[in-house]
């Protein structure tokens, strides 16, 4: 009998030995999982920021490349507005010799005109501008 009580203590031993080291395993475990959780959660925070920087990006982009038509197709738009006035004042001139007055001051009233769509154009081009400057220093500061 003392034999099996030898046997018996030397498992207990043993089983005490497991018990510490299964404890110390999952102890172990339990802080790597929750690191992992951590670093996980650190990765979605910054896909979440790179995601509404690429939004913000976008937006400009979108942004500057409508500017950007509706400032071609203003100028486009108003150049042939300035032909058709030179051309209607052209075909004046020709067919009016006999008046030169009238003529001088259709002319003038004329060149007036396309120097108020001078003008014009150069005011929407520089409001385009500073509005885009504008936000672009309001989405800087956010």
């Amino acid at each position: 009998m003392p034999e099996l009580e030898e046997r018996q203590a030397k498992i207990e031993g043993i089983l005490e030995q497991i018990d510490k080291r299964v404890t110390s395993f999952e102890s172990t475990f339990r802080s790597e999982i929750s690191q992992i959780h951590t670093e996980i959660a650190q990765v979605h925070s910054d896909i979440s920021q790179n995601r509404n920087e690429m939004t913000s990006s976008f937006r400009w982009t979108v942004g500057i490349i409508i500017t950007m038509w509706i400032t071609i197709i203003i100028t486009i738009s108003i150049k042939d507005i300035i032909n058709k006035t030179l051309m209607e004042s052209n075909k004046f001139n020709k067919f009016q010799i006999s008046n030169p007055p009238m003529v001088s001051s259709l002319w003038a009233t004329k060149s007036q005109t396309i120097y108020n769509y001078k003008i014009t154009i150069s005011k929407l081009i520089s409001k385009s501008f500073c509005l885009f400057w504008v936000c672009l220093l309001f989405d800087n500061l956010k």
